[in-house]
């Protein structure tokens, strides 16, 4: 009977081990779950707050960008390359080409092309932009070709694919396009020229150029 007796009692003190040992684990089951959960939320909350502020970054950039009005953006690409009386070049009308795109595809540019364009091309392109542009409007004139200077008189000229070699009527000077560049109303205009002696359109209009 005591045998018996011993041997309940072992067997209830295990049974209560074991039970105290499920507990343990079930209350810390529990713990993990809790902080699972206050991790997840503390996520949530992250995300949310994350979310919040690039809503109002957007807000405040839409702001900025309604009260500042940046006009339009035009372009006159000019690509030179087949000449009558002077040597040809290989590259003007391909980087012409390459130049409207580029204004066109991923600036959002108004461009106007003219390739292996005449002294009269160059100069209509021109007045019209002066009739067509207003103040709030912006110009990008591009060119490349052959460009000639005169070093008696200190001019530079654009040559025109109808330019004579040794005859200056339709050379365009550089004085000339920047007179005409000065009467169109846009707010910004720059000139990039890709030719010999471009620098001289630097000291025709200093203030107009960049």
């Amino acid at each position: 009977a005591e045998l018996a007796r011993r041997k309940a009692e072992e067997e209830e003190r295990t049974r209560q081990l074991e039970l105290a040992r499920l507990k343990a684990a079930e209350a810390e089951r529990k713990a993990e779950l809790a902080r699972l959960k206050a991790e997840e939320e503390e996520r949530a909350r992250q995300a949310e707050l994350a979310r919040r502020k690039t809503e109002e970054a957007q807000q405040q950039a839409k702001l900025v960008s309604s009260s500042v009005h940046f006009g339009t953006y035009h372009a006159l690409v000019i690509g030179n390359d087949e000449y009558a009386d002077l040597p040809e070049l290989k590259n003007g009308v391909q980087d012409a080409k390459d130049m409207s795109l580029l204004l066109k595809d991923m600036y959002g540019f108004k461009v106007q092309t003219l390739l292996n364009a005449s002294r009269s091309d160059i100069i209509g392109a021109l007045s019209k932009l002066r009739a067509k542009l207003e103040y709030d409007n912006n110009l990008l004139i591009y060119y490349a070709g052959h460009g000639f200077l005169d070093v008696e008189t200190d001019e530079g000229y654009w040559l025109p694919v109808d330019a004579g070699e040794d005859d200056p009527s339709n050379w365009l000077a550089v004085s000339t396009i920047t007179n005409m560049v000065k009467a169109i109303p846009a707010k910004h205009v720059m000139i990039v020229a890709d030719s010999c002696y471009s620098g001289t359109l630097v000291r025709s209009a200093p203030v107009k150029l960049l």
